[in-house]
Formats: structure tokens, sequence, C-alpha cells
């Protein structure tokens, strides 16, 4: 039986055991955490860190436990300030309660409502750069690309019905979800509702919920038009089919 099984065993908030490195004390604050480091037979923090390959006596960076001012030792002069900056406590404090200013997130709950609410405050107002914004979408494309395959957007059915009855009354061969698939974009990582190669003209489709996003997708035409310098026509929802002629015949398309 490992030594101080029958500590363990007993309504108490804190399990010890030595360390087998250098015999100090080592506190616990679950059950779980003290089986579980006897089971691997784990050293205490000061050895692990002097345990690793770049580390020396010189090189271990510590403060104390502002709740039971225990010694905690950091490898690396960043985890020291960080930990002072948090006022992080140590891993058995953390046990007991929630070390100030990292909050901890268990598996299968939502996190605090104070710690979402703090985190959307850091959040608002963030500007990001066009640049930023581009490699983030692509970087999310590709990354979906891999695990998923190929990309198929979603579509309105109602919209492929009218670039088909736009195609057979003037003659193009434009593209779009059901008729080869929606043109993509590569270098913005974006994708058109309608594309015709030889006029070199983009189409897309409005529903009722673009209403509430006209700067976003106006901001978006423009990079698209700047891209691929082409003209571009936007369509609103239930617009008969005649209308969309005429709009296209004014532009001399």
């Amino acid at each position: 039986m490992p030594s101080g099984i029958l500590s363990g065993i007993t309504k108490q908030k804190r399990w010890n055991r030595k360390c087998p490195s250098c015999n100090t004390d080592v506190t616990y604050g679950s059950y779980k955490n003290w089986w579980r480091a006897n089971k691997k037979s784990s050293m205490c923090l000061k050895c692990s860190a002097l345990n690793k390959d770049y580390c020396t006596e010189q090189s271990v960076y510590f403060r104390r436990c502002p709740k039971c001012n225990r010694m905690l030792y950091y490898s690396t002069k960043w985890k020291l300030e960080e930990a002072s900056k948090k006022e992080s406590l140590c891993r058995s404090c953390c046990q007991i309660e929630p070390s100030t200013g990292r909050p901890s997130y268990w598996k299968g709950k939502k996190a605090p409502r104070d710690v979402v609410e703090k985190r959307s405050k850091k959040l608002r107002g963030r500007k990001v750069s066009q640049e930023t914004r581009l490699k983030m979408r692509i970087a999310a494309i590709n990354r979906i690309q891999e695990q998923v395959g190929q990309i198929q957007p979603r579509y309105n059915k109602e919209a492929c019905v009218l670039f088909d009855k736009i195609n057979k009354k003037m003659d193009w061969a434009g593209v779009h979800a059901e008729n080869g698939g929606e043109f993509r974009i590569k270098e913005l990582g974006y994708w058109v509702d309608y594309y015709e190669p030889r006029l070199n003209l983009v189409i897309e489709y409005d529903e009722k919920a673009h209403s509430r996003k006209r700067d976003k997708d106006f901001l978006r035409q423009k990079e698209i038009q700047k891209h691929l310098k082409c003209k571009f026509v936007r369509i609103e929802e239930h617009i008969s089919i005649n209308e969309v002629i005429n709009k296209l015949k004014e532009l001399q398309l």
C-alpha cells in the first residue's frame, strides 16, 4: 500500500506525499491527483524543473504562493512574470479555490458568466486589418478542406433557377452552384453566386438577411471588383426575371 493512503481516505481537503527525489512534502487538492502522482512517482515542481536538460540551479525562477506561502518554481523568466502578473496560486490551492485572474474551465461545463463578460469586453472594439482578416479567412478554409475535403458553400435554390433563366434569355454560359459550382476566388477566399467568364460579370443574389449587413457586403464587393476588375450586379430577392433582364440590358452587357 503506498504511503499516505490512510490520509487520502479521510474526509480532508488536502492529500500529502513525499517527493521521491528530494523527500519534501507535496500537497494535492484532490484524491485523484494524489493517486495519479503516486502511480507515476511524480516529482515536486522544483525537481521537475531541474530535471529538464536546459535548466540549472541558477536558471530556475521561483516565487511564493500568495495564499499558502509555498515556494513555486518556474523554468523560464517569462512564466514567472506571467504568474506574478496574474497572482496565480499553486496547484494545491487551485483545487480548492480558482486562481485569481485565471479561472478554471471544466470539461462539459460552460465558463462562468463573469469570465465570458470579461473576455467579450477585451475583444470588443478590437480592430483587425483587412490583411489579417484575409489571412484568417484563407487559413480557416484550408483547415476545413484538410479535414472535410471539397468545400461546397450553402446556396439558394431559387437563385439558381433565376440564374438558369438569365443564361437562357441572354444566351450566356454563366456558372453557379447547380451549374458547374460557384466560382471561387482563391486569393480572397470568396465564392460568388454567379459568374460569367466571357463578360467577366459577377451577380450576387441578396436575400432579406443581407439587409442587416450592407456595409460588409459592399466591402466584399469592392475587394472582388478590385481583384477581378469585373462588372458587379446585385439582385434582390423576389425580383422578377423581366426586371432582372431589363437591369442587365441597361448596363449594356
